[in-house]
C-alpha cells in the first residue's frame, strides 16, 4: 500500500450522513470525548458532528473506543505524562489504529512505543 502526502489545508470535512445518532452512541461518544478532552481540545458538539459524517459511526465509535481505553491505560501506568507526551501517545495509537507501526516520537521513547503497541494489539479490534 502506498502512501501519498497532502497539505492538511486541503482536506476538508466530508458531508453530514446522520442527521441524528442514537442515543446510546452519543452515550459512548460522550464517554470517548471524556477520554481525550484534556489532550485533543476538541468540543463534544465538534466530535459528535464527526462521527455523524461517518459511513459508518458504530464502527468508528468502536475503534475510538479501543483507542481510548489503550491511551486511558497507558495513562494510568504513567501518571506523571505531560501534556505533549499524552498528546504523542495518542497520535501513536491513532497511527497504530490505520496500521501504521512506527512513527517518528519527539515526547516519547521506544519503550513507550511498545508498550502503547502492547496494549493497543490487547484490545478486541
Amino acid at each position: 500500500m502506498s502512501t501519498k502526502r497532502i497539505l492538511a489545508s486541503r482536506i476538508h470535512a466530508g458531508p453530514i450522513r446522520h442527521q441524528t445518532l442514537p442515543d446510546d452512541l452519543v452515550a459512548r461518544i460522550r464517554w470517548i470525548h471524556d477520554a481525550f478532552a484534556d489532550v485533543d481540545g476538541k468540543s463534544l458538539d465538534a466530535r459528535i458532528d464527526t462521527f455523524r459524517r461517518d459511513a459508518d459511526p458504530e464502527g468508528e465509535v468502536v475503534i475510538w473506543q479501543n483507542l481510548a481505553m489503550a491511551h486511558l491505560a497507558y495513562r494510568h501506568r504513567h501518571p506523571s505524562l505531560t501534556f505533549d507526551q499524552k498528546r504523542e501517545a495518542l497520535a501513536v495509537l491513532v497511527h497504530l489504529s490505520m496500521g501504521v507501526e512506527k512513527r517518528p516520537l519527539e515526547h516519547l521513547d521506544e519503550y513507550a512505543s511498545s508498550d502503547l503497541r502492547g496494549l493497543f494489539a490487547g484490545l478486541d479490534q
